[in-house]
């Protein structure tokens, strides 16, 4: 049995991905706040969580239930900080809250990926192929790419972890626009191995309207 495991794409956003991956897969796992209908994509399961409380151990038990995977592909993003936080004076105690958000965001956005490819290493099947949801903010250089500094930085991080498992595994990431249907068309070409995943990142604002 082939198997999809999608973290964070139970959203309106991504079920461009969930489509591509129900028409391909036997099995659809969905580990997120929000669960995939499984009356129009009745292969899903779904592990609905919630963020704040999923840590390492509930992840752990998760990918021990998991026989083999043939798809990964993350979606979730948390973040915390905000413009404010850097101009205008807190109380001690929310500065304490603040940075105990931005630790738990900083797992939720990029150890939790690195756990599950390490943890399901063993469990994959020959045809794997592991994705990550980016932004055009993996670019120092793109304007406001400071506004919200940990989801850029968390970004970048999970941009460099997926060029860092493309010596291993076949990995790719996505600059998207969810607003147009072509990200079902990559996801299902990457899905039926026409695109090849080599560690590069695909931007769908720029990909050929045509193809």
């Amino acid at each position: 049995m082939s198997v999809a495991l999608l973290i964070g794409c139970g959203g309106d956003r991504a079920k461009h991905i969930v489509k591509a991956c129900h028409l391909k897969y036997d099995k659809i796992i969905n580990v997120g706040a929000t669960a995939i209908d499984v009356k129009q994509f009745p292969k899903a399961v779904n592990h609905q969580v919630v963020w704040n409380d999923l840590d390492l151990n509930i992840m752990n038990n998760i990918c021990k239930g998991i026989d083999q995977v043939n798809f990964i592909f993350f979606n979730q993003n948390r973040s915390s900080l905000s413009p404010t936080n850097f101009s205008n004076e807190m109380p001690h105690f929310e500065i304490l809250q603040l940075v105990k958000s931005w630790t738990d965001a900083h797992w939720t956005s990029c150890q939790l990926p690195f756990f599950v490819v390490k943890a399901l290493e063993s469990k994959m099947g020959s045809d794997i192929k592991i994705g990550w949801m980016l932004s055009s903010y993996i670019d120092h250089r793109h304007l406001d790419v400071e506004t919200h500094p940990d989801y850029s930085g968390n970004k970048f991080t999970n941009y460099l972890i997926m060029k860092s498992f493309s010596k291993k595994f076949p990995c790719f990431g996505i600059n998207p626009d969810f607003k147009k249907a072509k990200l079902f068309d990559i996801m299902s070409d990457i899905c039926n191995e026409k695109i090849s995943c080599e560690g590069q990142v695909i931007d769908v604002f720029t990909i050929d309207e045509n193809k």
